[in-house]
């Protein structure tokens, strides 16, 4: 099945998305660790936050496209059946 433009385009908003979120938590753990005086674990913990964040969110949209994906399988199926 050839992919759309569509799907490559979400397929690489995940990965940007779980960069950016991971990114995100670690910059602030640091930061909160600079602040605070809270150095090496704040970053630990950001770094360990923002991956789990971001696995959750590509563990979902993941189950959200083979959704997709399905119904487009069916869909076309159903048209098959019908010509």
């Amino acid at each position: 099945m050839e992919q759309t433009s569509h799907q490559r385009l979400r397929y690489a908003t995940v990965g940007v998305e779980f960069a950016a979120s991971f990114g995100a938590f670690v910059a602030l753990g640091w930061w909160v660790g600079r602040h605070w005086d809270l150095n090496p674990w704040a970053t630990v913990v950001g770094a360990g936050l923002g991956f789990t964040g971001a696995m959750v969110n590509l563990i979902r949209e993941g189950l959200s496209m083979a959704r997709d994906a399905e119904s487009e399988r069916r869909k076309a199926a159903m048209a098959d059946k019908g010509q």
